[in-house]
């Protein structure tokens, strides 16, 4: 077991709150903390409450919890491709935002290419 200050404060925090926990492996106590509505912030290294677990999701919202129209594509093809299929992607209604280097596929031949897209409509 790691004593990392996420299983440190978590200690501390249950026994503050008197929470019971019956295991001390780190998975258990940050499960035992989850189920009490307690969840990490690692930017503040602190827990927290809250009522629903806080989204993980790349995607986020603008000020008034609207789309920002970005989407995540993955495009795995032949590494001659590449460029072209970028350019497919651009030529569309989406506005490129970044793409990353091309990665090996790990089965098989070609390549992999991690692109950020934005609806060219939204945040403009």
């Amino acid at each position: 077991m790691r004593r990392t200050k996420k299983y440190k404060q978590a200690i501390a925090t249950a026994k503050a709150k008197g929470i019971t926990l019956n295991e001390r492996e780190n998975a258990n106590v940050y499960d035992t903390m989850n189920s009490h509505n307690l969840y990490w912030n690692h930017k503040n290294s602190e827990w927290f409450h809250a009522d629903h677990a806080p989204s993980n999701s790349v995607f986020e919202v603008d000020a008034r919890g609207e789309s920002t129209g970005v989407a995540k594509i993955r495009v795995m093809c032949h590494p001659n491709d590449v460029r072209k299929m970028l350019d497919i992607l651009a030529a569309t209604q989406l506005r490129i935002v970044s793409a990353s280097d091309p990665y090996p596929n790990r089965n098989g031949i070609g390549v992999r290419v991690y692109v950020e897209a934005q609806i060219a409509s939204v945040g403009s």
